[in-house]
């Protein structure tokens, strides 16, 4: 990374950057299947989140769901969590420290979804689950001991991309909104050339224009 580019960043994305760096695989001649093994190994190396009141395993529509509970409040407001992983590569586990760290700072439960990854769905499998999961979630929020007026969204990276686009698929239905959005570093059109591509997509930084 140059030094240029170092100066402009907090101290804390540079080491940040400088771990998924370290754990990249070459994009040209890795298989998808390499590449979520990598994704999980270097995601399962990580420190471990802090400690949950519960952690429930549960399902939805034949997906596997995780449900993180900081406190043993009888009600807890909600933050369904779309995890990223360019709608390709990771899962619940790979975001299990990102997870229980939101949910200690919110005070919410915080919910997630193995949606189905492309290329075996292809678009718009994975986004048609997390929609269905996010409308389940307050249909079911007194079953799930959840307060039905208190669910946001969030999402990192391609999940912020699918919080935002079911947003805008319950808004076009007249359904009910998230009370918020919490969208960390997301992904949101497909135009590599804005000016931020141009300065920081060539390479000196994990996501280059080329691996995006």
């Amino acid at each position: 990374m140059s030094s240029r580019l170092v100066d402009e960043l907090d101290p804390e994305i540079v080491a940040y950057t400088e771990l998924l760096n370290r754990g990249a695989l070459p994009l040209a001649t890795s298989t998808v299947a390499e590449l979520r093994a990598g994704a999980r190994k270097l995601r399962l190396s990580w420190p471990r989140g802090p400690a949950m009141h519960a952690a429930v395993e549960t399902e939805f529509a034949g997906h596997r769901v995780r449900i993180y509970r900081p406190s043993a409040a009888e009600r807890l407001p909600a933050v369904v969590f779309f995890h990223g992983g360019g709608w390709t590569l990771m899962d619940i586990d790979t975001h299990d420290a990102i997870a229980r760290g939101l949910a200690q700072a919110s005070g919410a439960a915080i919910l997630l979804v193995d949606y189905p990854l492309a290329p075996e769905h292809p678009f718009p499998a994975g986004l048609d689950v997390c929609q269905a999961f996010a409308e389940h979630v307050r249909a079911s929020a007194d079953a799930l001991a959840l307060v039905p007026d208190r669910i946001a969204f969030a999402g990192d990276s391609a999940g912020a991309n699918l919080a935002v686009a079911v947003a805008l698929r319950l808004r076009d239905a007249g359904r009910p909104l998230p009370q918020a959005m919490a969208l960390f570093y997301g992904a949101y059109d497909t135009d590599l050339d804005r000016p931020s591509w141009r300065k920081f997509g060539n390479g000196d930084l994990p996501f280059s224009r080329e691996r995006m």
